[in-house]
């Protein structure tokens, strides 16, 4: 919890745009627990309604980091049950890779 906070905190300093942007999808890729994963992912997620200006990123990097996030959902659960996976976020890692994938 406190890792994903330390994350938004930080990327918060770097404004809207593309370095900002880059660095969320690189937070959904090299993350190293499903909590950092799941927890980032709920920051970087807004309302479908709110405006692009209101946004932490915009909606498509919104819905490329879920597909980010899907994939390796899938890739982990080649391995092993998701629930094996961590018990906490597996429901919300579940979802995720049911709309994205």
């Amino acid at each position: 919890m406190q890792s994903a906070i330390l994350v938004m905190k930080l990327l918060r300093r770097i404004g809207p745009g593309p370095d900002r942007e880059e660095l969320a999808r690189q937070v959904i890729r090299e993350a190293g627990s499903w909590y950092l994963h799941s927890s980032a992912y709920d920051g970087f997620r807004k309302d479908d309604k709110e405006p692009d200006a209101d946004r932490f990123v915009s909606a498509a990097v919104e819905d490329e980091l879920g597909r980010i996030l899907a994939f390796r959902v899938q890739a982990a659960c080649r391995e092993q049950p998701p629930y094996h996976i961590t018990e906490a976020t597996t429901p919300r890692l579940l979802w995720v890779w049911n709309k994205y994938w």
